[in-house]
């Protein structure tokens, strides 16, 4: 009876929960990181992120990592610079019977690079994590994990527009675009974990810790691209077709 009472208790506030909830708290922990980091840090040291009212940092990453992935036209399509850098790499190390051949691999090679780079960002992350301590005593694994990557969702959110952009300009202003990119999401880093989560006594300190997060991401996400692609290369030398010669 009361299993029915409980039941017959649901109403709408309950169905828009069920249908728009995990979308409105990830648009608010989104919000909230940029313009309040402090307050999503704290959440993430309760269980519940503060009863439920904001999503966990690792998910939020993960799924604009796979948004990531579902633009891959755009930043791994055979205009973007990251195909003429594996074409250069294969041209210079690689000989094939033929130009379609070799036009094949490198397709065959972006996929296996585009399918292997979130596992490969998201397990190089949780690494560094682990090594990286930088949040006070007494923060266990588990938090640090929710910590850093809470520190890494600007940054990440502000990739996914910048490869939208990418696409659109003109080779010889990739290099540039490229550096500035990479300053912003520096930034990013940086000052979100300086207004949010790291420790110290004076600001000194919390800076040269914030310094220590923004570099170890950047280092970690620009590792990902090598080991993804030689995950890819090693992944089509096993079990690819044999194009190269």
């Amino acid at each position: 009876m009361s299993k029915r009472t409980k039941t017959e208790s649901l109403g709408f506030d309950d169905l828009s929960e069920d249908i728009f909830g995990l979308s409105v708290r990830a648009f608010h922990t989104v919000v909230t990181v940029f313009s309040k980091p402090k307050e999503t840090f704290a959440a993430a040291r309760l269980a519940d992120w503060n009863d439920r009212r904001f999503t966990p940092s690792i998910r939020l990453v993960f799924s604009v990592m796979a948004l990531l992935t579902a633009v891959r036209f755009l930043w791994a399509g055979d205009t973007s610079i990251l195909y003429e850098t594996v074409k250069f790499s294969v041209d210079e190390s690689m000989e094939f019977a033929s130009e379609s051949a070799r036009l094949a691999y490198l397709e065959q090679l972006l996929d296996a690079f585009v399918v292997a780079f979130t596992p490969t960002f998201m397990a190089c992350h949780i690494v560094a994590a682990l090594l990286l301590h930088i949040w006070g005593k007494g923060c266990s694994f588990a938090l640090r994990l929710r910590f850093y990557f809470l520190g890494l969702l600007p940054g990440t959110i502000f990739s996914l527009f910048s490869v939208i952009g990418m696409s659109h300009l003109h080779l010889g202003l990739w290099a540039a675009y490229g550096l500035i990119s990479i300053i912003v999401i520096f930034a990013l880093d940086f000052l979100t974990v300086f207004r949010g989560g790291v420790t110290g006594n004076t600001l000194l300190a919390k800076a040269w810790r914030s310094v220590l997060f923004g570099l170890t991401s950047l280092v970690v996400s620009i590792a990902t691209n090598v080991v993804s692609v030689t995950v890819a290369q090693i992944y089509l030398e096993f079990f690819g077709s044999q194009l190269a010669q």
